[in-house]
């Protein structure tokens, strides 16, 4: 075995090259794993005690991009898939914090431990011809006992598209169905209000209609790598953004039963692109709404800085640690199902990228979590 080297998850212990060679020369020799990797569908590996591969099948060294299956050999699966936090601790793949979140290190944890087999979903960001990509893969582990040895069968199932496909179908036809019933609710409020002129109301609806046609837009940019969003800059009223925030938070099922405090500083004054600070302002809300008790007040503050507006929401809950380093990765997210995963990512890519901003976020399990996002005036 290898020194012991620092770790925050896994051990990062490995096995020694001599013993990793004499593992892949008896699994190469042995017929059940040959007919194994031969016969199943799919990406699989096969991982030794230290979570070393020692074999692969083609269509693996086809997702890897190799052509020899030696160039994987000793490696950690997160290291064989360039995993951008891979090479962040010298133990490697298992071994940072952000790995405490890893649905393939849990997984094979798991499955080692239980002797069971076990799943887990991984959203892995790896290095993939010079640039960033982003994954979302579907983990099994199985363990299995070789010649008195254990090994672990390590298949991957590369769900990407199919989680892409999920997450617009959810995000786009939800999102146009709150901002469609904005409209609706508009409408019917002129026939029998008498809070607000019928011309008021109209400017509101008009400003949803608005809003659907830029939101079309803004889903494309989101969804595709190879569309881009063209912000349209213009000074805005900002009570009259953040009123038409809450109208489209109304409809959303996070917002029926919370209580939103707004606190907005006078005179202040800002450009930008109303379509994208809603989409963001939005997503905070959202989010913090959901972070919270039916019973809790969620806070959205406006305040000027000296180099342009801060717009803050709090909530009284606290992003562990683990999940903390891994808010703002594309289709991360802790709740149940394949539809999540889009709103921090999106908060951070159109607050800063687009309408060059800054968004960040600070949590304390005493003071609760408020999400920000500052913009040049």
């Amino acid at each position: 075995m290898t020194a012991t080297a620092e770790t925050e998850f896994l051990p990062a212990e490995r096995a020694d090259p001599e013993q990793v060679e004499q593992q892949v020369k008896n699994l190469s020799s042995n017929p059940i794993i040959d007919t194994v990797m031969r016969a199943l569908p799919g990406m699989l590996a096969v991982l030794n005690g230290q979570r070393q591969i020692v074999t692969v099948n083609e269509e693996m060294m086809r997702m890897l991009g190799i052509e020899h299956a030696r160039e994987a050999l000793g490696l950690r699966p997160g290291e064989a898939l360039n995993c951008v936090h891979a090479d962040q601790k010298p133990g490697g793949c298992g071994t940072t914090s952000y790995c405490r979140t890893c649905g393939a290190a849990i997984a094979i944890l798991a499955a080692s431990e239980s002797d069971e087999p076990r799943e887990g979903d991984c959203v892995a960001d790896v290095r993939k011809n010079g640039r960033v990509v982003n994954f979302q893969f579907r983990v099994h582990c199985c363990p299995i006992d070789i010649g008195g040895e254990s090994f672990l069968l390590f298949f991957l199932r590369d769900d990407t598209a199919g989680k892409k496909r999920a997450i617009l179908e959810r995000t786009f036809f939800h999102d146009m169905k709150n901002i469609l019933q904005g409209v609706i609710s508009m409408t019917s409020m002129i026939r029998v209000s008498s809070r607000l002129t019928a011309e008021q109301m109209a400017e509101r609806a008009e400003r949803l209609v608005e809003q659907l046609a830029r939101e079309m837009d803004i889903q494309r940019a989101l969804f595709s790598e190879e569309v881009s969003y063209n912000p349209s800059f213009r000074r805005i009223d900002i009570e009259k953004l953040i009123d038409d925030v809450r109208s489209v938070l109304a409809g959303h099922p996070a917002g029926k039963e919370r209580a939103i405090q707004v606190s907005i500083e006078e005179g202040l004054e800002l450009t930008t692109d109303p379509a994208l600070l809603r989409r963001v302002l939005l997503n905070m809300l959202i989010n913090a709404c959901e972070a919270s008790e039916p019973s809790d007040v969620v806070k959205l503050d406006v305040s000027g800085v000296s180099d342009g507006v801060r717009f803050s929401v709090w909530n009284p809950g606290h992003i562990p640690e683990a999940i903390a380093l891994r808010v703002f990765q594309r289709n991360f997210s802790t709740k149940d199902g394949r539809t999540r995963g889009l709103g921090t990512y999106s908060m951070k890519m159109f607050g800063e990228s687009y309408l060059k901003g800054e968004v960040g976020f600070d949590t304390d399990s005493e003071e609760g979590t408020t999400f920000h996002v500052t913009l040049p005036a």
